[in-house]
């Protein structure tokens, strides 16, 4: 899990993108083993309602959502 602190959702997002190719595209990491190396992203805001477990609920049902739907994605909840 990351947080990003004093990032907007669309930041988070973009950022999240970048990582996710970077390691996509990474001959080292894909050097090593048999299959490409991806990830799957959960995306999600923390609201002044929230308590930790269920920001980390959210994300993770993201996190779910984008591996449920091709792997190698990042998903906004």
């Amino acid at each position: 899990m990351v947080a990003f602190v004093n990032t907007s959702i669309d930041e988070a997002v973009n950022i999240s993108n970048k990582l996710k190719e970077a390691i996509q595209k990474n001959k080292e990491i894909n050097f090593y083993v048999s299959t490409p190396v991806t990830i799957s992203c959960g995306i999600t805001q923390c609201l002044d309602s929230d308590t930790a477990d269920s920001i980390i609920a959210r994300a993770d049902k993201a996190m779910y959502n984008a591996k449920n739907s091709g792997k190698n994605k990042v998903c906004l909840l």
